[in-house]
């Protein structure tokens, strides 16, 4: 890709010339773009292999050999202005992330245990100059949930199938996917039992370490009321600890000035 310097990152912008094609392969995600006088062409297929960490980056390919509707899924947006450039940009899911560890464990009354997680990214497409993405589709789309106590009660999140872990170097690092390093407070007199935990991932901004790894903020959960699901929330502002070099890549999607109060540890229905 042009103007990309770091083989890991597949977003940026990018050239395609008229009557041109280029590929991307971004975890379980193929993405072919075609460019026309008058129109862009993007196909795009996803496998099954959420855990998959393919990664190739605009790679030049004959416009007679994109792939057919029965293999892919085509979008088609016809412009007026004459340009080659394209801009991919990560985003980090439109509904909270559902995850758990691989066994259950508990945290002792007044204690503070960090976690570590990653969460399946959106790959945003926008065509010349135009900040309004053309397309937005999951890297991997995890299935839908619902956390809350009731059906009337709580809201409509996803369910990765990939858990989190206690060591941060135990988390394997993926394209597709982005870090979240997580304080979990037990502020409550009883030991919180850790079976699921629900990330507001729609808060929270995207970072790139040098290395290409996509973060987020660090955040803190603080559990007050073993009753309930809800838990404060705390943003910590700027990249993350574990990697401080890291710049600024996405925005939230939800406004980070929305109450403190987040639906974390709720059961599924």
């Amino acid at each position: 890709m042009s103007k990309v310097s770091n083989a890991t990152k597949w977003w940026g912008r990018c050239t395609i010339e008229e009557r041109g094609a280029k590929r991307w392969r971004i975890g379980p995600t193929s993405m072919w773009i075609s460019r026309s006088r008058a129109e862009w062409r993007v196909f795009h297929h996803t496998d099954d292999n959420a855990l998959d960490s393919s990664l190739e980056i605009a790679v030049p390919v004959d416009p007679n050999s994109l792939p057919d509707s029965d293999s892919a899924t085509l979008e088609r947006f016809a412009t007026a202005a004459a340009g080659s450039s394209l801009t991919l940009t990560p985003a980090l899911a439109d509904r909270p992330i559902v995850t758990k560890p691989h066994d259950p464990f508990s945290i002792a009354p007044g204690d503070t245990i960090p976690i570590h997680v990653s969460s399946p990214l959106w790959i945003v497409v926008a065509f010349g100059s135009s900040v309004s993405a053309a397309v937005q589709l999951p890297a991997y789309r995890p299935s839908d949930t619902w956390l809350g106590p009731n059906t009337r009660e709580g809201e409509f999140c996803y369910a990765t199938r990939t858990t989190c872990r206690l060591v941060l170097e135990e988390l394997p690092t993926r394209p597709h996917r982005a870090t979240t390093t997580i304080s979990i407070n037990n502020a409550t007199e009883e030991p919180l039992l850790l079976e699921r935990l629900s990330v507001p991932v729609t808060r929270l901004s995207l970072y790139a370490a040098p290395d290409g790894r996509l973060w987020t903020e660090d955040i803190r959960l603080s559990r007050d009321d073993i009753a309930d699901g809800l838990a404060d929330l705390e943003i910590a502002p700027g990249p993350p600890r574990a990697a401080r070099s890291a710049t600024h890549v996405a925005a939230p999607r939800e406004s980070q000035d929305e109450s403190r109060l987040v639906r974390a540890f709720s059961a599924l229905l």
